[in-house]
């Protein structure tokens, strides 16, 4: 009899990975994959005899309930739930990714004068697009829009004149070149 009832496929799981990620698919983790497994089931006769199996049915098809995406401080996420699925014992494992990006914030400028050529600091107020105040840390640092750089060209009419830097507080310094006089374009 033993001969008989060897790899007899009596259980399938099915299993749905939602990984939460910063940016794209292979960024990085935001908080731990949220797992979800379920489990099908059948019976199966053997014919002592013959050899011969027979199955029964498997267990009735089964819901992967609906996941809400936690809420990351200065992020968006592209699914705000991730939704309920039915399957069954003939679907396959799937994984589902809620990608998270910095919310653009507005800001208001910071101001200064001084003498020419001397190196000057603000720190602009940064909010949502709700209206709520926006605070960078070094965890979710300030950036200027469309580059990693903390360094870049400050401007007046398309000519460099100086260079702005952030640091991940939102500070911005502006270091103007020693000849110029005026008010550089905002940073952005």
């Amino acid at each position: 009899m033993a001969k008989y009832c060897r790899n007899l496929e009596l259980t399938k799981t099915v299993t749905r990975t939602i990984k939460y990620r910063y940016n794209d698919e292979n960024g990085k983790e935001v908080t731990a994959d949220e797992v979800q497994t379920v489990t099908f089931t059948r019976e199966a006769t053997v014919n002592l005899v013959t050899g011969e199996v027979k199955y029964s049915d498997w267990s009735a098809a089964q819901t992967l309930e609906e996941v809400v995406s936690p809420e990351v401080a200065n992020y968006t996420y592209d699914k705000e739930t991730v939704a309920s699925l039915e399957v069954t014992n003939e679907s396959t494992d799937s994984t589902v990714y809620v990608i998270y990006k910095p919310v653009a914030p507005t800001a208001t400028p910071a101001t200064s004068t001084d003498i020419q050529g001397k190196t000057q600091t603000g720190a602009p107020t940064y909010k949502h697009a709700d209206g709520t105040e926006l605070k960078p840390t070094t965890d979710n640092p300030a950036k200027f829009v469309g580059t990693e750089e903390t360094t870049i060209p400050a401007t007046k009419d398309g000519k460099t004149v100086g260079t702005y830097t952030i640091d991940p507080t939102g500070t911005v310094t502006f270091t103007p070149n020693k000849d110029f006089v005026g008010t550089p374009d905002p940073a952005k």
